[in-house]
């Protein structure tokens, strides 16, 4: 079965998506960007050193640790963009 065809995959992808919209939005009017920018960086970073302890446990956890650390990665980088 290709990851299009898998129902599970298809709801977590749209659900993804509709994330990333309402996160642009919010993040392109917030009305005191300092501080959502330094609140979104501090929860990025609190995000990434709990992924980074538990992918010392397993395989699985270092690949979600890097797609964690990848992802966080464009959305900090488009978050500074937008918000300074």
């Amino acid at each position: 079965m290709e990851l299009r065809e898998d129902p599970l995959f298809m709801a977590l992808f749209g659900q993804v998506q509709t994330l990333d919209a309402v996160l642009t939005a919010v993040i392109s009017t917030h009305p005191r960007p300092a501080e959502l920018l330094a609140a979104i960086e501090e929860e990025i970073a609190r995000a990434r050193s709990v992924s980074g302890t538990n992918s010392a446990l397993n395989p699985v956890g270092q690949l979600a640790h890097q797609k964690l650390v990848e992802k966080s990665e464009a959305w900090l980088k488009y978050c500074r963009q937008v918000l300074r």
